[in-house]
């Protein structure tokens, strides 16, 4: 048994084998070949014969016999040192070792994109089956339904994650409508994008964009919001336009003629706030009335009749409202006192009242005292409590409720496992909040992925959309 390289030969029940000098090994298992390997520094044998360094989410390398990280993969890092788990950390998203293993953001803050306080969410968005995002740069970011381009990323594929919107920055405000979305600029025109089959999207034309289209002349908006097939925009001046459909008078002109430019809204000049619904809008003015117009065949103008509006109309006895919303065909408005109004379409509990009668006039939620912000989707309705909870009533029959179970609620009843959540948005029959630390959280409906999670699955409790951090 002639020696080979790095081995004294041995004889071993009549066969040559190679006996290893320390750090080499036999890994081929031929006595010619000596211990061919240096299991010292190999990447395939690293200590024994066999052992590979992969590294999870990263690279190895082999040193004196032990499998160490070379280099992390971007966004990740080896922030306990240990090879055997690799690079452990998203330092996009970690809020202990932001963008760097130890590099803490300060309670309270997220970490996005790897920066503290970075791409979080600063605004939210519900069309019918699409969220969008506006994250802290000023950058936005949808999912969900695409059909129709709206969520701006140049297509029309469904997507059930964030996905930035094409050349978009700079954005203050968000606005989502059945199959269209919209963003306020800091400086410059709104932009919309979508489906505009009755000029929704402002540009004077009724074809389609899956890319941000700008509002000729419309500079100085302060607010935005969209219904089914209309969009409207507050000016500085508390002056209202809107644009698209008109078929129930929701533009306000005093006729049912549609407009793919801004028009302005008839007798109202000091509003300041203002809410879509599905094919009628409300308005909130500084002396504390509220006015709605358009469709009301259930009611849902708070008018004590049903008859449609073509120009705003004052909501008898509603003089203390401090914040609207309006669904499909049901309206609510926050009182001064946190208890909450709603009136309209009630099939299904959304006015909250214990009922399933319409109502043409506003009633009182039950179980509310305490609302700050209110959000109103086709058939549910969802409050932001000032607790930092969150509460919901309605159509439950995708558990956009959030209570873990598919009942209808005709009363206000609390999400499961939300706390410190600052905004609230309700889509068609999906519901999401957007938490103080920038994270948004999504429950309900999923067909087309609008809950952000990366599957299609229906949720009845709260889960976390992907990437936002």
């Amino acid at each position: 048994c002639p020696p080979g390289p790095n081995a004294t030969g041995a004889c071993a029940g009549g066969v040559c084998r190679a006996a290893c000098a320390a750090g080499y090994g036999d890994c081929d298992g031929l006595a010619a070949s000596g211990c061919e390997v240096d299991l010292r520094s190999s990447f395939t044998n690293c200590g024994a014969c066999g052992r590979v360094c992969d590294i999870a989410n990263g690279y190895g390398t082999c040193s004196a016999g032990a499998c160490a990280v070379a280099a992390c993969s971007g966004g990740y890092g080896d922030c306990d040192g240990l090879a055997s788990n690799g690079c452990e950390l998203d330092t996009r998203t970690s809020a202990a070792h932001c963008g760097v293993c130890g590099n803490a953001c300060a309670p309270g803050v997220a970490c996005g994109g790897g920066v503290c306080g970075g791409e979080v969410a600063v605004d939210l968005a519900a069309g019918g089956s699409h969220f969008c995002a506006l994250r802290a740069g000023g950058n936005v970011a949808c999912w969900g339904a695409n059909t129709y381009g709206q969520l701006g990323n140049g297509g029309n594929t469904t997507t059930g994650t964030p996905a930035g919107v094409s050349t978009l920055s700079g954005i203050a405000e968000l606005a989502a409508g059945s199959g269209h979305t919209c963003a306020r600029r800091l400086v410059g025109p709104v932009t919309c994008w979508g489906d505009n089959l009755r000029g929704q999207l402002g540009n004077g034309t009724t074809t389609a964009s899956a890319t941000p289209v700008s509002i000729t002349g419309l500079t100085d908006a302060v607010q935005i919001v969209a219904g089914n097939l209309h969009t409207c925009a507050r000016r500085a001046s508390g002056a209202v336009y809107c644009w698209g459909s008109n078929d129930s008078g929701q533009l306000g002109r005093n006729n049912t003629t549609r407009s793919t430019t801004p028009v302005l809204v008839t007798g109202l000049s000091d509003v300041v706030q203002i809410a879509a619904g599905g094919d009628h809008t409300c308005a909130r003015t500084a002396s504390g009335v509220t006015y709605c117009w358009g469709y009301n065949f259930y009611g849902q103008l708070g008018l004590g009749t049903t008859a449609n509006a073509l120009v705003p109309t004052p909501v008898p006895g509603l003089t203390d409202a401090v914040t609207l919303t309006a669904g499909q065909l049901h309206t609510c408005a926050v009182r001064a006192s946190g208890a909450v109004a709603c009136w309209g379409y009630n099939v299904y509990g959304q006015l909250g009242n214990a009922t399933t009668a319409n109502s043409s006039v506003p009633v009182a939620v039950m179980g509310l005292s305490d609302a700050t912000l209110i959000s109103a989707g086709y058939n549910h309705t969802c409050a932001r409590r000032a607790t930092g909870g969150v509460a919901c009533w309605g159509y439950n029959g995708a558990g956009q409720l959030g209570t873990g179970n598919l009942t209808n609620a005709p009363v206000a009843g609390p999400v499961a496992g939300l706390a410190d959540v600052r905004a609230v948005a309700s889509g068609a029959a999906s519901t999401c909040a957007r938490l103080a630390s920038g994270a948004v959280w999504c429950w309900g409906y999923n067909n087309s992925g609008q809950l952000g999670d990366g599957t299609s699955a229906n949720r009845s409790t709260p889960a976390p959309v992907i990437g936002l951090p």
